[in-house]
């Protein structure tokens, strides 16, 4: 859904006085900007391009668009660059897709598809000139399945269906030249077991962006998709197998790794908990890998599990279980308050493991991690899509049903943090009144109507980002949420 609602606790929330603006004067309608920060040089590339695209049947010359490269430490705008054109190939799709960002040296590089084009745009640091070094047309029997990036490359996950012998999954990453380099990993009859899920047309993992907190309806999806390490890993948060033999099945996170150097897929699992509770029903789980560890959140009828785990070992390097007679503080950094059911959604602080643990099975779980000083933290909460229908109101004048009706959906998010000490393993005793992502939907609801809004962050600071429309402007305002 595109309209949705996320409800969260009021709290003291501050907000820069003096908000950042961009002068975006080449067109009317800005799309929401593809940001990239490049830490090495302290600046952060905002990349403008126009709302409504034309492809190049109409546009010869390309749509106009501008970069500007703010100091990532005062969001001083310190250039903009000439006119820059973004070529879209002929087709119904005039939507662009980004499967990567990065930058390289002072070089800013963006991944985009449309209609089935994948072209690699590399943007000069000297003087913020845009070249397109590489394209590759994805033809009917292949599909873009998805893209991400690391620090300095971007990676892209293809399929392709071959009418005799194996398919095929095709990863491509950015050379050193710009130009696109093709890895085939052949799908036979062992690897199908493992990864055949991905040659479905409906498959899209979440492209994982370290450092942000990603929408919750994006951020729940069972399968994730990340750079680690010069490999490319997906992850699977519903996989289920037998541990013992004529056992149950169990709830696992499965891991496919692909090796570009030996262009060999590898599959792993890793447990969530040692005491398991085989109730599918009941059972609610996610996971993240960051920094060659695997953070898994997982809770059933009966417990409520924090665990971390090294990804090439699988050791368990710290955990935390609750069972649902305890506090769910003892593993709380920030207050959990978790929206009820009905249309009214009052917000309600949950203490008690077994109660939250009920509210919580409606949703879908989600947790995303990152680094804060010294500290792991996760952000966990859930996102619930509820539809509702009526079939009539109440006349108190006669207590009889009137006919007609109304259909109606809405959507309930709630975030979370838990803490842990980096250097020790250990639970952290940090303490914030709000996540970033609690934040930023605070403040959309304060600014009717932002325009084009996304949640950026500029070095080690978060805002939020929109147009306004009259001063032909895009305004950045600071999240600021308090921790002790």
């Amino acid at each position: 859904m595109n309209n949705y609602r996320i409800l969260f606790l009021p709290v003291c929330l501050s907000v820069s006085l003096a908000a950042q603006d961009i002068a975006v004067e080449f067109t009317k309608n800005p799309d929401i900007p593809i940001v990239v920060a490049n830490p090495s040089v302290g600046r952060t590339l905002f990349f403008f391009y126009p709302e409504k695209l034309r492809s190049d049947d109409f546009e010869k010359d390309g749509n106009s668009c501008r970069a500007y490269e703010l100091n990532s430490a005062t969001l001083e705008v310190m250039r903009s660059s000439p006119e820059l054109a973004l070529h879209i190939p002929g087709g119904n799709e005039l939507d662009i897709r980004v499967l990567g960002r990065f930058c390289r040296g002072a070089d800013y590089y963006l991944v985009l598809e449309n209609n089935n084009e994948i072209q690699v745009l590399r943007i000069a640091g000297q003087d913020l000139t845009m070249q397109r070094t590489d394209t590759y047309q994805v033809d009917d029997t292949d599909r873009v399945i998805q893209g991400t990036a690391d620090s300095s490359n971007a990676y892209v996950l293809c399929s392709q269906k071959v009418k005799k012998g194996d398919d095929l999954l095709l990863v491509f990453r950015v050379d050193e030249n710009g130009k696109l380099e093709k890895h085939v990993f052949p799908v036979g009859e062992q690897s199908e077991k493992m990864v055949g899920g991905m040659l479905k047309g409906s498959f899209r993992p979440l492209s994982v962006e370290y450092g942000l907190e990603k929408d919750p309806e994006l951020a729940s999806k069972k399968a994730k998709l990340f750079a680690v390490g010069g490999q490319l890993l997906v992850t699977f948060d519903y996989a289920r197998e037998k541990l013992n033999a004529g056992g149950p099945d169990v709830p696992v996170l499965g891991v496919a790794a692909f090796d570009l150097a030996a262009e060999k897929i590898s599959y792993r699992t890793f447990p969530y908990a040692d005491n398991l509770i085989a109730d599918p029903a009941r059972e609610a789980r996610n996971s993240f890998i960051f920094e060659e560890k695997i953070f898994q959140l997982y809770m059933d009828s009966e417990q409520f599990l924090l665990r971390v785990r090294d990804l090439q070992s699988g050791e368990s390097l710290f955990s935390k279980i609750l069972m649902r007679e305890d506090t769910i503080a003892g593993i709380a950094n920030s207050p959990i308050l978790v929206p009820g059911g009905g249309i009214f959604g009052v917000e309600k602080e949950y203490r008690s493991v077994g109660r939250f643990a009920r509210r919580f099975a409606r949703f879908d779980p989600f947790m995303q991690v990152r680094r804060v000083g010294n500290d792991y933290l996760m952000c966990i909460g859930g996102h619930e899509e509820v539809n509702q229908q009526s079939f009539g109101t109440l006349n108190p004048a006669t207590g009889m049903m009137n006919p007609g009706g109304w259909y109606g959906s809405y959507e309930r998010s709630f975030s979370f943090y838990s803490a842990i000490d980096a250097r020790t393993m250990t639970r952290s005793d940090v303490f914030f009144k709000k996540t970033v992502s609690g934040a930023y939907f605070n403040l959309v609801n304060v600014i009717v109507p932002p325009r084009d809004h996304g949640l950026f962050r500029v070095g080690e600071r978060f805002f939020l980002g929109y147009h306004d429309k009259g001063a032909r402007t895009y305004r950045l305002k600071e999240l600021k949420v308090e921790m002790r």
